[in-house]
């Protein structure tokens, strides 16, 4: 793919940072576009966003380090170079859901309301992240066993260039397209969030089906990620993002029951 945008001088521009950046302000501008639908503080919501990236960002490079410690061991700086991809993105799901709880107590802000509008700001981010995956060569798939590296199929991604992440034994081999099979399915997240947003009975239910949706969606394309920042909890069946997986989608569960029930009572239909 192209994980150098362009350079000038000695100035290098990684298309997976710009991929990142334009993930962050379309984020930014829906979050915008809702709040003031909703009448909530359009800048205090914007100022969320800021803060909830930042601690995003720190969770993922942090899960992202913890999951290749041995590697990071022998080249410490490189755990600074973010902009050469390596974030994940279930850290970035913990980092920026802490912000967020903090932030919105501190101000008092609705939280559950303020929660819909964030997670679903989130996907349409991922969608471009995932673009920025596929440029750089993280997050890649496995190679594909019964594929004609002389003629792939259409839909398989090949890497040749040197600077790709890739590791050098899998390039130039046709690889699943699990990085732009993510943006995908983050991109219809969205969209389906976004249209479920004004049918949805309580606040809360939209970070509850992202929750859920998100989880099986990523679990299964754990089985075709050939890159080993995933790590395994059982080597060889169940990598780190299933394992976690298996709680957010238990955690989704819960919070949909919890607030409808909720919800129910507070109407008066309980």
């Amino acid at each position: 793919m192209h994980p150098v945008l362009f350079k000038i001088g000695p100035i290098v521009i990684h298309t997976y940072g710009v991929m990142v950046a334009l993930g962050f302000i379309m984020g930014m501008w829906y979050s915008a576009r809702e709040a003031e639908r909703l009448g909530l503080d359009v800048n205090k919501i914007l100022d969320l966003a800021f803060w909830v990236l930042i601690g995003g960002l720190i969770g993922a490079r942090l899960l992202f380090i913890i999951t290749l410690w041995k590697d990071f061991m022998h080249y410490p700086l490189e755990m600074l170079k973010v902009w050469k991809g390596g974030l994940v993105w279930y850290g970035g799901v913990i980092g920026g859901g802490l912000t967020a709880y903090y932030y919105i107590k501190k101000h008092n802000l609705p939280f559950w309301p303020v929660i819909d509008i964030i997670s679903t700001a989130a996907f349409i981010g991922l969608a471009f992240g995932r673009l920025g995956c596929t440029s750089a060569g993280c997050c890649h798939g496995k190679v594909i066993p019964w594929a004609d590296p002389k003629n792939p199929p259409w839909w398989a991604l090949v890497f040749t260039d040197d600077r790709s992440l890739v590791p050098l034994s899998m390039r130039g081999k046709p690889l699943y397209p699990t990085q732009p099979l993510s943006s995908l399915c983050a991109f219809c997240l969205f969209s389906f969030l976004l249209v479920w947003r004004r049918y949805k009975k309580f606040d809360g239910e939209l970070f509850s089906l992202a929750l859920i949706i998100y989880s099986v969606y990523r679990f299964l394309i754990e089985f075709l990620r050939g890159d080993k920042i995933r790590g395994f909890v059982i080597p060889g069946v169940l990598s780190t993002s299933q394992f976690i997986g298996i709680f957010t989608f238990l955690a989704g569960i819960y919070f949909y029951w919890y607030l409808w029930n909720k919800n129910k009572k507070e109407s008066g239909n309980g």
